[in-house]
């Protein structure tokens, strides 16, 4: 668990300023446009084209998103952890036998 959350935390140090700073790949390619300008094109057709619905958001969303996922991944992994301390300093996870150590012996149940 040690060793998964040193690798979680370097991960969380690594992406979340790439995520936060960076604007989105969204995949917008031919008639020369590029990710800050779109160029619209005209299909010359003799029939209605479909009616089309687009739902778009602002940038300002994604990042929120993406700040509010970062907030709750770096608190969960202090919560991780010190749950993990707490398991690595307990005093029977180092000992040999356990059963050796226990001076009371546990009760006969027949």
């Amino acid at each position: 668990l040690m060793i998964l959350s040193l690798i979680a935390i370097a991960a969380l140090v690594l992406t979340i300023p790439r995520a936060l700073l960076a604007n989105p790949d969204m995949h917008i390619v031919g008639n020369s446009s590029t990710a800050s300008m779109f160029r619209w094109y005209t299909d010359q057709i003799d029939a209605l084209l479909p009616t089309v619905t687009v739902i778009s958001l602002s940038n300002w969303i994604y990042l929120l998103l993406m700040l509010g996922w970062s907030l709750w991944l770096a608190f969960a992994l202090i919560k991780w952890s010190k749950a993990t301390w707490r398991v690595l300093n307990q005093p029977y996870l180092w000992e040999d036998d356990p059963q050796e150590n226990s001076s009371a012996e546990l009760p006969d149940r027949s």
